[in-house]
């Protein structure tokens, strides 16, 4: 390698930043000390490539004015073609945008301007559901056959809801309620039988006609006979 080819070549590393000005002009100082020329070797211009510091060296050897002609051809039609890409770059912009004039768009014929409407649903037509009615209310403490209560038939049924408290009676009591028709025990009903301090629920019966409910106990009581929704 030429010593102007070296020097070329510390001139790219220079422009692309791999080297410093100063480290350049060091090496440069080395090739041409290494290559025992006292010739003067012109520097490569800062962002030259490595061709064209060639072609500087070159032209600098030759002194001919063709080479010199030649860079600044190309030098020219460089910055013409940057000018050129910069107003296309700006053109492309430019011309992408629109205006907006605020208006909204028109509606296709036939469009209706208002706002879509929503038909609320059919209402149920069907009977509605039938709510519990209470038969007999009672309440009381100790044994008791409260008075009779009718149910009526084409019912699906009543319910006994129950509750008993045994606190004040100072310890566990017996809650017991039978369902009775007449002077007899129903024998189609489950007898309530509960021993605590305390204690509350519900039962379900499906009989009908004239009924009533026998208590037994020892501590405070009440109940609430309802017709099944």
């Amino acid at each position: 390698m030429s010593t102007a080819d070296e020097i070329a070549k510390l001139a790219a590393l220079r422009d692309a930043g791999e080297i410093t000005p100063e480290h350049f002009q060091t090496e440069r100082d080395k090739v041409l000390a290494a290559g025992g020329t006292a010739e003067s070797i012109p520097t490569p211009e800062l962002g030259a490539t490595p061709d064209a510091a060639s072609a500087n060296v070159a032209r600098s050897r030759s002194r001919g004015e063709p080479a010199s002609s030649a860079g600044r051809i190309i030098l020219a039609v460089a910055l013409i073609l940057a000018i050129v890409v910069v107003w296309w770059v700006i053109a492309s912009e430019g011309g992408g945008s629109s205006t907006d004039t605020g208006a909204l768009p028109t509606p296709p014929p036939g469009a209706s301007g208002a706002a879509p409407t929503t038909s609320p649903a059919p209402a149920t037509t069907g009977a509605p559901a039938a709510s519990a009615v209470v038969l007999q209310s009672e309440h009381g403490s100790g044994s008791s056959s409260p008075p009779q209560f009718t149910v009526p038939g084409g019912i699906h049924g009543w319910t006994l809801a129950w509750r008993y408290n045994c606190r004040s009676f100072g310890q566990a009591g017996n809650f017991q309620a039978f369902v009775e028709s007449g002077t007899q025990l129903d024998i189609n009903d489950t007898p309530i039988n509960e021993l605590g301090l305390k204690g509350a629920g519900t039962a379900n019966f499906f009989d009908s006609g004239t009924l009533h409910v026998q208590i037994n106990a020892l501590c405070s009581w009440s109940y609430v006979v309802r017709t099944s929704p």
